[in-house]
């Protein structure tokens, strides 16, 4: 859905189980000290999840790194499609297409070994 809707802007961080939710009430026998998202950085996991920590943080990385690389190839098209309109900006972000196919290519892979590991 990312890579279709290519949004402005993208945040991607762990479920927060906040005190008067559902959630909350389902994992709250299992938080740590850090019971309370004022207390956790966006990543850190509060409760027990389906996979270790690793995974979610590898995730993350992959996620970003695979918009940033559908964000270039939509440039790319952009400058193809209509080269008089190609700035300085547009050029330089579908030259990053160069760092990320490979980069997110390998998170990809770091993400897949990271599952085979937690099943």
């Amino acid at each position: 859905m990312i890579n279709q809707l290519l949004p402005y802007e993208l945040g991607v961080s762990v479920a927060y189980p906040l005190p008067g939710t559902v959630f909350y009430e389902r994992v709250k026998t299992q938080l740590r000290e850090k019971s309370n998202w004022t207390d956790s950085d966006e990543l850190a996991l509060m409760f027990r999840n389906s996979f270790a920590p690793a995974y979610y943080k590898q995730l993350h990385r992959y996620v970003h790194k695979n918009y940033q690389k559908h964000l270039a190839l939509k440039i790319v098209s952009q400058i193809l499609t209509q080269p008089a309109r190609a700035s300085f900006q547009k050029i330089k972000k579908a030259l990053s297409l160069v760092y990320y196919v490979p980069a997110s290519w390998l998170a990809g892979l770091r993400l897949k070994k990271l599952d085979f590991y937690n099943k």
